[in-house]
């Protein structure tokens, strides 16, 4: 019998083959000429675009925009059309990918990856958050969308990978924007127990789990009061790793409140990051931003700076459905556009919890087993507002009401501002859940309990000018609150490090932040050596 380890495996090494055999169909079709930069600036479209005013695009000498605009509608407009001249190539496939149509550029090698994605439903709640949007910042999505699909449409020559993948010039919806924003915030948990499914067939599981929620909720906080396949596209789109300090300004030599964020990324090309700029009446931001979506997600504006880390926190659950009746779920098939074959269809199973993840061809389940996802990202939360209205705010009270409406993907935001101000964010929502450890799947009515309430960032711990002078993350447990925040942090190293080089009694410089931030320095490894020393020192040889 083949075990579901090696069928996952297996899919992972076809997939892998569809992948470098698309390569290979690259390889036939003529690459690009080669452009200069002036060449590539030239093709931004000027003429037709739906302006009221004129709008200047400043470009850095590395090509990096900055939109000039007298109103905020044509500064998105524009901001829009600078997403698809960057990265319309990138931006399609990332439709694909997040909708779950992988097959339609892969072919059917990828279609078990198609049918997880759907499962994981990221566009299941587009609509909903779309109609509860406020008026403004509907105005300024679609106002980026018009500018996204002007680019589109005009464009002389596609992206090549529209030619590689025999992709159509489609226009971009409002509701595509947002499950490319929720791929985005793929929960970095649903990684971590990917990867553990497998092994609840040892013995010594309950041991081994038991193990694991130690070692993971044992990181040092940083607010103190005093399947493969699917793997591997989830993976690409989740923060991974990150480091991000800000120190205030009674503790730099310049005075000036400082700020440092590394989004620990693994490399990719074109890069995940667009970075680009805005000025408009009541806009004025640079900094990073997702290929696709309008708003700067680490970046600084005239008055604030923001960074953070990914929290890491326990917004999923998966949920035990084998006491509930195959009645109470329902069922739809999607078409499954298929290129090279056939097409298919993907069934797609929903509980009360939510979609039926135990049928995703990918996961390593137990025979007959079904378990659903419950995830605070299918309920209508609006990032995209809380951002734009963060990425505006003047203060830090300006900074904390904007996140009050940010769910996914949690993050531990750092926070900076013109006057020497620091402070940090625990940015999420969390069901009410109680203290006591959780199992691997959780049965219905705990769930339920659980889920009745949700907590926001203000419910959840923050910190404004701290006694240290500084606020830190790195992926590590944020704090202790009333309720759990999440079971699986990375260890120590990295936060105790840079606690390390920031809480001494030298003023702190930009220097010290590059140094910071480049640094390697590992105290486990040392603890790891000093261990094994002492091992081969009393062994027999």
């Amino acid at each position: 019998m083949t075990s579901p380890f090696r069928r996952s495996a297996r899919s992972l090494a076809c997939g892998l083959a569809t992948v470098i055999g698309l390569g290979g169909c690259a390889v036939l079709t003529p690459l690009p000429h080669p452009t200069t930069l002036d060449q590539r600036l030239a093709a931004l479209p000027t003429t037709g675009p739906g302006l009221s005013q004129p709008v200047t695009v400043h470009w850095h000498a590395r090509a990096i925009p900055f939109v000039e605009a007298a109103t905020d509608q044509d500064g998105f407009y524009a901001l829009g059309m600078v997403h698809g001249h960057l990265r319309l190539g990138q931006i399609e496939l990332l439709r694909h990918i997040s909708q779950g149509r992988i097959s339609e550029v892969a072919g059917p090698l990828a279609a078990d990856i198609d049918r997880s994605v759907r499962l994981l439903g990221f566009g299941r709640v587009a609509p909903q958050v779309l109609a509860a949007m406020p008026a403004e910042e509907r105005g300024l999505l679609d106002a980026f969308l018009r500018g996204l699909n002007h680019v589109q449409a005009t464009i002389a020559t596609p992206p090549h990978e529209y030619v590689i993948g025999n992709l159509e010039r489609v226009p971009f919806t409002a509701e595509d924007l947002i499950t490319i924003g929720r791929l985005a915030s793929t929960d970095v948990n649903w990684l971590v127990w990917f990867r553990l499914l497998q092994y609840r067939e040892r013995a010594d599981w309950p041991e081994l789990y038991a193990r694991l929620l130690e070692a993971g909720t044992s990181s040092v906080p940083s607010i103190a009061p005093g399947t493969a396949a699917l793997e591997q596209v989830l993976g690409s789109a989740a923060r991974v790793g990150s480091n991000s300090a800000a120190v205030a300004g009674r503790r730099t030599a310049s005075g000036a409140a400082m700020i440092a964020s590394d989004p620990h990324l693994g490399l990719s090309q074109p890069n995940t990051w667009v970075i680009a700029g805005l000025k408009t009446p009541s806009f004025h931001m640079l900094g990073l931003m997702v290929p696709g979506l309008p708003f700067v997600a680490v970046g600084r504006n005239a008055d604030i700076a923001w960074g953070g880390t990914n929290m890491r926190s326990a917004n999923s659950d998966l949920i035990d459905l084998s006491t509930v009746p195959e009645s109470e779920l329902t069922v739809r098939r999607e078409p499954l556009v298929q290129r090279f074959w056939f097409d298919s269809t993907a069934t797609i199973r929903d509980s009360r919890f939510g979609p039926v993840l135990s049928d995703a061809p990918l996961l390593r389940t137990r025979p007959g087993e079904r378990f659903a996802l419950r995830w605070i990202g299918h309920q209508p939360t609006d990032e995209l507002t809380a951002m734009l209205r963060l990425n505006r705010a003047r203060d830090w009270q300006g900074f904390r009401a904007a996140l009050t409406g940010f769910a996914v993907s949690p993050q531990n935001m750092i926070y900076a501002d013109r006057h020497g101000n620091i402070g940090q964010v625990t940015a999420t929502m969390l069901p009410r859940r109680p203290l006591t450890r959780p199992t691997d799947i959780v049965q219905p009515a705990s769930a339920a309990a659980a889920w009745d309430q949700i907590a926001t960032s203000a419910d959840l711990p923050a910190v404004y000018n701290p006694a240290a002078g500084f606020v830190a993350s790195a992926n590590n447990r944020p704090a202790d609150a009333e309720i759990p925040i999440g079971w699986f942090f990375s260890n120590d190293d990295r936060i105790t490090r840079m606690a390390e080089l920031l809480g001494g009694s030298a003023p702190v410089t930009t220097q010290t932040l590059f140094d910071l931030q480049r640094d390697a320095f590992k105290r486990s490894a040392l603890a790891l050596r000093d261990v094994m020393l002492a091992r081969l020192q009393g062994a027999t040889l």
